[in-house]
Formats: C-alpha cells, structure tokens, sequence
C-alpha cells in the first residue's frame, strides 16, 4: 500500500505511514471498461478509458496524467521527489563554498580578474581609472 501524502511504501497491515505519519487509507478498485480486454477509466479522469498504468502502484493512468521518467510510466503521485527541498540546508552548502573559496586564496584571483573585467568595459566608455 503506498502512502497518499508521502507516497511510501508500507505493509498493508499498517493503519498508518511509517514515513510521515498520514493515516493510510487502501486504494480503489479500478473500475474496467465494458468490452475492452484489459481496459480501465484513468483514477483521475473517470471517463477516459486507458491501457496505461503506472508503473509502481499500478494504478490506471491516461495520456494526461502519464509522468515519463526513467524508470518508466509514473503517475503524478509516485514521480514526485520524496526528498523535500531544504532551504536553509541549501543556505549553508552555499555559505560553505563561499567560504571555502575565500579562505583557500582563489578570491583574490577571481577578485582580480573580475577587476580586470571591469576595467576592460569601463575603457571601452572612455573612463580611465
């Protein structure tokens, strides 16, 4: 059973996600198209008919909901990241590496060619400093 919130997977024993916490509740039955072998109405779209499914919980999908990855056809639910982006983890790596570079010496380099830079466009204006 794969979680609605968090889309882990979990045993089908469990009332809720191991992962987030979120009550578990069992997916619907697809619901098959009268005469077509095989044939099932997207769960989203209840009167389009399809042959897709997804991959991972297979759960009846149509062309407008169908996420191509690289591991093949996902719904939208189960292509999502299940890692939340962290802002302020994001803030640090990023303070890190401006630190690493001043402190290792390579920001006087790059202070002076970005000098070198500015100098070269301000002479094409006529300015002389």
């Amino acid at each position: 059973m794969f979680c609605k919130k968090c889309n882990a997977q979990n045993d089908d024993e469990k009332k809720f996600c191991g992962e987030c916490g979120a009550k578990l509740e069992p997916a619907p039955d697809p619901v098959a198209v009268e005469g077509q072998d095989g044939a099932y109405y997207c769960s989203r779209h209840p009167k389009v008919p399809t042959l897709l499914r997804c991959g991972r919980c297979e759960t009846p999908i149509c062309q407008k909901c169908v996420v191509f990855g690289p591991a093949g056809n996902r719904c939208k639910a189960c292509s999502r990241h299940r890692t939340p982006l962290r802002p302020r983890g994001v803030a640090h790596e990023v303070a890190r590496g401006v630190s690493d570079v001043a402190s290792s010496g390579r920001g006087y380099w790059i202070f002076g060619f970005w000098a070198m830079v500015v100098r070269f466009i301000a002479s094409l204006f006529g300015r002389d400093f």
